[in-house]
């Protein structure tokens, strides 16, 4: 389903130390997610209006992480002071914003400077956040799986969805691959973790199991 970029769908959760928010925005309707404990504000994505909706709050993120670079989830990442952590630098050929223009879609992408490169870490401490990452390539070569294990939660981008998973059919796309990583980065996580994406509701590890089994 196609959302008009002005449209927002939000809602909030809390779990015992962390607030948890959720805005989906964006001509491709992607999720963001915002992240808020001790004072300290991380924020994973950046669909296009989700600054203005920060805006609105008064709320000033820490820290931007992207799961990856696709346009829709970038679009408004330009915006952002903060330091934005990433897989890989910035990269248009990552983006594809100019295979979507070319598709029709009114996509524009402006440079942005990522800060930190993740490539090979397997953590990282982020204040009072300690996120275990994982690579998982096969619906983009630089997606990047931020888990965190005192919420048995996971922020899994376009890897898998709620009955489903990520398009393999673009550039840089690669089905076993990700069916691999889907198997030994994402299922292999305890039960009952939670698995929020990048479109779409939340699903769960014990869901993937089923799907993939």
């Amino acid at each position: 389903m196609i959302y008009s970029s002005k449209q927002r769908l939000l809602w909030s959760t809390s779990y015992p130390k962390m607030k948890f928010d959720s805005y989906t925005g964006g001509i491709v309707a992607t999720n963001s997610y915002l992240l808020q404990k001790e004072n300290c504000t991380v924020l994973v994505d950046a669909p296009t209006e989700v600054f203005d909706w920060l805006t609105e709050q008064e709320i000033t993120p820490d820290y931007l992480l992207l799961t990856h670079q696709h346009f829709d989830h970038v679009e408004d990442a330009h915006r952002f002071d903060c330091p934005i952590l990433a897989f890989s630098e910035f990269s248009r050929e990552l983006i594809l914003d100019e295979r979507a223009r070319a598709s029709g879609l009114p996509i524009s992408v402006p440079d942005f400077v990522v800060a930190t490169r993740l490539e090979g870490e397997k953590h990282l401490s982020l204040g009072p956040f300690t996120f275990e990452l994982r690579h998982l390539p096969g619906h983009s070569p630089d997606s990047l799986v931020y888990i965190l294990a005192d919420e048995k939660l996971a922020l899994v981008g376009d890897t898998l969805f709620q009955g489903g998973y990520g398009r393999t059919d673009l550039p840089g796309g690669d089905e076993i691959l990700l069916f691999q990583g889907i198997r030994e980065k994402l299922l292999t996580l305890p039960t009952h973790y939670e698995l929020f994406p990048g479109h779409g509701s939340s699903t769960s590890s014990d869901e993937g199991r089923r799907i993939f089994k």
